[in-house]
């Protein structure tokens, strides 16, 4: 099985989680172009640095992120406007992907904390969008949200929030979710912004 991810950091991070959850598929992150310069860093390079095993499953070149995103059996990729993205907005996203491949959509995670309604840029994008998974809802329904942290720009989260949105993942693609044991061991090892981000 061939699984992409595709979007900022919380998709790079997101794509560790799905390899913990599934390590006998092939599963790499995308980098779309506004971030392509990252593979020029150390920081998202190294697996000496806070992204660990997952600098060896980045993709930072535009043609060899397409070529992978139209051989995947899965897509899980941010919602990127066309204007942000020439080659990977979810427009393109849906035209690369290969008939029998199964495409799930979400959004950026901005939780900010500097106005009254700290979801409320994330659910405005989510109706421009249209996202199969609305990450707002799950944040604002979630019976154990006391739980989830963000970091003071509300862009990092923690452990629980990713594990949390793959589980909406698994829900979607009919896949196997972490018993409670293996829950509780991948939520502590805080990948990769910690236990308070």
């Amino acid at each position: 099985m061939k699984i992409a991810t595709l979007g900022s950091c919380q998709a790079m991070s997101l794509n560790w989680y799905v390899r913990q959850l599934l390590p006998d598929s092939e599963c790499k992150w995308v980098s779309p172009e506004i971030f392509q310069f990252w593979g020029n860093k150390p920081q998202y390079t190294s697996t000496k640095s806070m992204w660990q095993s997952q600098a060896n499953h980045n993709i930072f070149n535009t043609n060899e992120g397409i070529d992978y995103i139209k051989s995947s059996d899965y897509i899980i990729y941010q919602k990127i406007k066309p204007s942000t993205s020439a080659s990977f907005s979810h427009e393109k996203i849906e035209c690369y992907a290969k008939p029998s491949a199964q495409v799930l959509s979400l959004t950026y995670i901005h939780y900010d904390k500097s106005v009254s309604d700290p979801l409320k840029g994330m659910v405005e994008r989510e109706e421009l969008l249209s996202p199969d998974i609305r990450i707002s809802k799950l944040i604002s329904e979630h019976p154990e949200r006391e739980n989830f942290k963000f970091n003071k720009k509300g862009t990092h989260c923690n452990s629980v929030v990713f594990l949390e949105i793959l589980r909406e993942i698994c829900e979607k693609f009919n896949w196997v979710f972490f018993n409670d044991e293996q829950y509780i061991q991948i939520k502590e090892k805080y990948y990769p912004f910690g236990e308070n981000p």
